[in-house]
């Protein structure tokens, strides 16, 4: 049996913007499939497939990104503004309490091993 090719027969039909952007909203928004749209609508397949513009983000989302890390907290009394002379005299004593211990645990004996013998 002998092929004719009949261009009448295959030709897509014209559409009408309206149409075409309710069948692409369909299938975009409401996640439709291609095929069963433009079953629904009376539109070619390829046509309807040709309309639809495909956004990377449909086919990969975005990563989620990660929670930032914090930076271990500020270091008390070193950015103080001391203009109050209550407060400045109490961070004062405060201070020197500090430097006092310090000096008496560097200060205390500590036991010497020797290690050649």
């Amino acid at each position: 049996m002998l092929f004719f090719w009949k261009p009448w027969e295959n030709a897509r039909t014209k559409v009408s913007p309206a149409i075409m952007k309710v069948a692409v909203v369909q299938v975009t928004e409401h996640g439709k499939s291609v095929y069963a749209t433009a079953k629904d609508y009376g539109i070619d397949r390829k046509t309807l497939g040709s309309n639809i513009a495909v956004i990377p983000e449909q086919l990969r989302t975005f990563l989620q990104a990660s929670p930032r890390k914090g930076r271990g907290g500020q270091r008390p009394l070193k950015s103080r503004i001391l203009t109050s002379t209550p407060l400045k005299t109490a961070l004062e004593i405060e201070h020197t309490l500090r430097l006092e211990k310090k000096r008496k645990i560097s200060t205390q004996m500590k036991p010497v091993t020797n290690a050649k013998r």
